[in-house]
């Protein structure tokens, strides 16, 4: 039967206590990652429809310009 004093209890504690508090900044390092990554895709997303827009946008004044010159 083993006996831990004190201070061995308080070491196990600190050492599982290191432990979890890794687990939890690889657990916000992974999740920061797919923010990241959820981020660049939604904003090439939105430049693209934004580029599309805009180049609908100058086909629209395009041929308003046109229209109203004949």
């Amino acid at each position: 039967m083993s006996h831990e004093t004190e201070l061995q209890i308080r070491l196990r504690r600190a050492k599982e206590a290191l432990a979890y508090a890794v687990d939890k900044e690889s657990e916000a390092r992974r999740v920061l990652r797919s923010a990241e990554e959820s981020r660049r895709v939604a904003k090439e997303k939105y430049e693209t429809l934004f580029l599309e827009e805009e180049q609908a946008e100058v086909g629209r004044r395009k041929a308003a310009y046109h229209h109203c010159t004949l």
